[in-house]
């Protein structure tokens, strides 16, 4: 028999003390790749601050190491499998995109096959920025379209091939 301890429980405290533990894991997966000047970025998944912190440095190490900053370039941020973030992302996300402004972002294709809450949260963090362009399209092929007329693509997507070119974050 074990010792009796006078330590109890409610449910409630278990729960939270289950969700403390786990809060430091970065939640959220994305996939990263880099065609001329344009980033194809596909969310899954729900983003807790450190999985968008992740995300944020894939991002900013493939900036650098493709030298788009030193002319105009954008995504194509494909939310259709995204779960949304939580609220504490907000702010760091809206943070980020403006950075990213500084350094030459000028567009960003959404694509949201889906059409639901995700596009309306992600646009929400990215309106009124200036110097930034924002399309939404229901197709990933149209988005790689309008980059094309805009000149910041001309290899075909399948032709992409960078060292380190998909990351996946878990």
């Amino acid at each position: 028999m074990l010792p009796s301890t006078n330590i109890r429980f409610t449910f409630k405290q278990a729960v939270l003390q289950i969700f403390f533990m786990n809060s430091s894991k970065a939640h959220g997966q994305y996939r990263l790749n880099v065609v001329d000047q344009v980033i194809h970025i596909k969310y899954t998944g729900s983003f807790n601050e450190e999985g968008f912190n992740a995300f944020r440095d894939g991002v900013r190490d493939r900036l650098y190491q493709h030298n788009l900053g030193q002319k105009a370039w954008g995504t194509i941020d494909d939310i259709s499998d995204w779960k949304l973030s939580v609220p504490e992302t907000a702010g760091p996300i809206r943070s980020s995109v403006i950075d990213s402004v500084r350094v030459n972002r000028r567009y960003i294709a959404l694509v949201d096959s889906k059409q639901g809450l995700a596009r309306e949260l992600f646009l929400s963090y990215i309106r009124d920025i200036d110097g930034l362009e924002c399309r939404v399209f229901t197709d990933e092929a149209d988005a790689w379209d309008w980059y094309r007329e805009l000149g910041l693509v001309e290899r075909e997507p399948e032709q992409a091939s960078a060292p380190g070119a998909s990351t996946a974050n878990q």
